[in-house]
């Protein structure tokens, strides 16, 4: 727009001094015709020819340029126009572009966050997944330790209530009728220590847990050798039969002797019943009892005599019976038992059988072998059930100590 007015002014001026051009040749034109002198007459026609030939030659360079102008002022529209569409065409053109990455920006924009949003609900399930199982975890080890737990205390509450029992029925006189009460108040520290989960470490629960399940174990090992042996019975025949101590009331066996006094008889008369047998070709020894054990100190009689005197009363001869009264041990019932039997012309090569309780049974026939007996065999007696577990559990705790002298005391 500045150079379209800069050529107008041009233009304009062009104009004026055209027309100051005419006025002059108008003035001259004037002066002539007052003063016809003919040669200046002719030279000012002439001058005026000129002055009006280069006024018209002005007037038409203005012209001239006047429509040059024009027609640059035309063209630069023209080029302003098409500039002007061009820059609007390009603008339109940037804004489309504009637009188009405006709308891709968000939709990219979008999908990433799409995704993360989709990588964040994944995370969050899978923790949520990992807490569960944790929590499942956890609820089972509970559960598990809770059980462990109750079990142990159900089993301290059934070991109290018997070992009271216990002492109910076989009395204060030994230290292991109470063993069952200390081993009650051991289960219930260690239901405690296996339940409390924060002032016991895992390794000693598990060591603690470890060392019940052996104990366990082992004394269902010794329980099955146990009864086992007990139930395979004596020998075909027999020259001895060796009948253990046991506790005497006043003057009378307590059951468990009596038991065996009696399994004794009845065996003896029933080798004596084939013996007699005229029809039997191989004739069994005559069989002699030896009868063991002394008095107690809360025992008014020697367990040995009252043994003898027991068996007299059954209608067994004197000269049948040998009696010690010296032993206060398995161990020493059968060490006098052999002295007594070789006093009497017998060997440890004869056929021995010992009567005691079927619990007592295996452990009775482990020291007879370390005594020196060779053909031994064993015959259990029954007593009452309700003390079965206390007498096992005693014969499993003096097999464990014989076996921690034999390998370790020496």
């Amino acid at each position: 727009m500045t150079e379209d007015n800069s050529i107008n002014d041009k233009v304009q001026e062009m104009a004026a001094f055209a027309a100051d051009m005419a006025k002059e040749a108008a003035n001259i034109a004037t002066e002539m015709s007052k003063e016809p002198t003919p040669n200046e007459s002719t030279i000012k026609i002439k001058a005026v020819s000129e002055r009006q030939e280069l006024a018209a030659a002005t007037a038409r360079t203005t012209a001239d340029r006047k429509a040059s102008a024009a027609d640059a002022s035309a063209t630069a529209q023209k080029a302003a126009e098409k500039k002007t569409a061009a820059e609007s065409k390009a603008t339109a053109e940037k804004k489309t572009v504009s637009d188009r990455r405006t709308s891709s920006v968000p939709a990219a924009s979008q999908s990433g966050d799409i995704g993360k949003d989709q990588e964040r609900i994944r995370q969050v399930k899978l923790e949520n997944a990992k807490s569960k199982a944790r929590t499942k975890h956890g609820r089972r080890k509970r559960a598990g330790v809770g059980i462990i737990s109750s079990l142990l205390f159900i089993v301290a509450v059934l070991c109290a209530v018997y070992g009271v029992f216990v002492v109910l029925i076989i009395g204060k006189g030994h230290w292991f009728n109470f063993v069952w009460l200390i081993g009650a108040g051991i289960l219930l520290i260690f239901s405690f220590l296996i339940s409390n989960h924060s002032r016991l470490p895992k390794f000693l629960k598990a060591m603690l847990f470890l060392a019940l399940l052996a104990v366990a174990a082992n004394f269902g090992v010794f329980l099955y050798r146990d009864i086992s042996f007990a139930a395979a019975g004596p020998g075909p025949q027999t020259k001895w039969v060796i009948i253990l101590g046991a506790k005497v009331e006043g003057n009378s066996p307590s059951v468990e002797f009596q038991a065996r006094i009696e399994k004794a008889a009845e065996y003896v008369r029933s080798a004596d019943f084939e013996r007699n047998d005229p029809k039997k070709e191989n004739v069994p020894p005559l069989i002699t009892f030896v009868t063991t054990g002394a008095q107690g100190n809360d025992e008014t009689a020697a367990e040995g005599d009252v043994a003898a005197r027991i068996l007299r009363s059954m209608g067994f001869d004197e000269s049948r019976i040998l009696t010690e009264t010296r032993s206060t041990t398995t161990q020493e019932n059968l060490q006098y038992a052999r002295e007594l039997i070789a006093a009497n012309g017998g060997t440890v090569y004869d056929d021995i059988v010992i009567v005691t309780s079927a619990f007592h049974l295996y452990r009775a026939v482990r020291i007879a072998k370390d005594v020196g007996f060779v053909n031994i065999s064993g015959l259990g007696s029954r007593g009452l059930a309700i003390l079965l577990p206390h007498y096992y559990f005693r014969e499993y705790a003096a097999i464990m100590k014989e076996v921690y002298n034999t390998r370790f005391a020496k």
